[in-house]
């Protein structure tokens, strides 16, 4: 970090935007993301992505659109809002010729229409912008390890989310394979949180995932605290220890809320619904799992609300 606020000061004083779009790519998509909020580096992402247009560096521009709309997702952007922007973004790079950056924008494209009732099976990465029964083959064949590791690390929230605990541990142990093709950008925070979530309710122990997370969190609280927290009660729940998972849960969603991560509040405490359905109180579980739809429901994640009518 030391080293990228001397590239940004640098890049400042020279007054120039010709290498914009290069740095930028790399302090706000690599470096910035283990210290900031999410949020922080999403206006100098697209300020980069319109100066890569200026300056004629169109390869590093839409690399910069992409790694907003990655972040964005990941930091719980409104759905339906980015969904728009990033079909946008899609035609841009299409029309720009950049298929590298189009291929790794279509991936997370899809992850944000799936969430949004647009695909057949929220659990499964195919739809109108990218279809993982074709693609993952092809990624395989160019050597892309970054779509292989993006594809599963996305996957793997989808089935945490939309199907059972065990074939989201199939998934998981298939997207455990592919972690060094996403290397240092956001999307590995929330695989290793994600693969926590689904350890845990395979009732299997998370060690080296929570040890991640938590060293994470020394460096960018705001965005791994809350997560720690969820997991840290989560393992309560499944010891059986309700006092502390009480605690845990609602200092999870004080936290997420706090920051402004409305599908982790909303995950937050459709847990703590869970948790106390499983405990017998319902009349308590019901007004979490009302918090819980209120929160998809501001978020845009049209499929999941269908899914939490469907279940309870």
């Amino acid at each position: 970090n030391d080293a990228a606020d001397v590239a940004l000061k640098l890049m400042e004083q020279s007054q120039s935007i010709e290498y914009n779009a290069k740095i930028s790519t790399l302090i706000y998509s690599f470096v910035r993301v283990w210290r900031d909020p999410l949020q922080m580096g999403l206006k100098p992402l697209l300020k980069a992505y319109h100066d890569g247009l200026l300056s004629g560096d169109l390869e590093f521009a839409c690399y910069c659109v992409h790694n907003h709309s990655l972040i964005a997702y990941i930091a719980g952007q409104n759905l339906l809002e980015l969904q728009q922007k990033m079909h946008d973004y899609g035609n841009a790079i299409a029309n720009f010729k950049q298929s590298t950056a189009l291929n790794f924008l279509q991936i997370t494209h899809q992850a944000v229409l799936n969430w949004i009732g647009e695909s057949d099976n929220p659990a499964i990465m195919t739809g109108s912008v990218y279809d993982e029964t074709k693609r993952l083959a092809e990624h395989q064949a160019a050597g892309d390890s970054y779509s292989i590791g993006s594809t599963y690390a996305l996957k793997l929230i989808m089935a945490y989310h939309f199907t059972t605990p065990e074939a989201a541990w199939e998934i998981a142990q298939l997207a455990s394979q592919t972690t060094s093709g996403i290397a240092g950008i956001s999307i590995l925070g929330a695989f290793h949180f994600y693969h926590a979530l689904t350890l845990l309710a395979n009732s299997q122990p998370i060690a080296e995932d929570l040890e991640k997370l938590k060293k994470w969190s020394e460096y960018s609280p705001t965005t791994f605290q809350h997560k720690c927290d969820l997991l840290e009660a989560e393992k309560h729940r499944v010891f059986g220890e309700r006092k502390d998972a009480i605690e845990l849960y609602d200092k999870s969603i004080a936290e997420a809320k706090e920051n402004e991560y409305i599908h982790e509040v909303a995950l937050a405490n459709e847990l703590a619904a869970k948790f106390y359905l499983e405990w017998g109180k319902e009349k308590v579980a019901a007004g979490y799992m009302q918090e819980a739809y209120y929160c998809y429901a501001r978020w845009g994640a049209k499929a999941k609300t269908e899914d939490l009518e469907k279940r309870y």
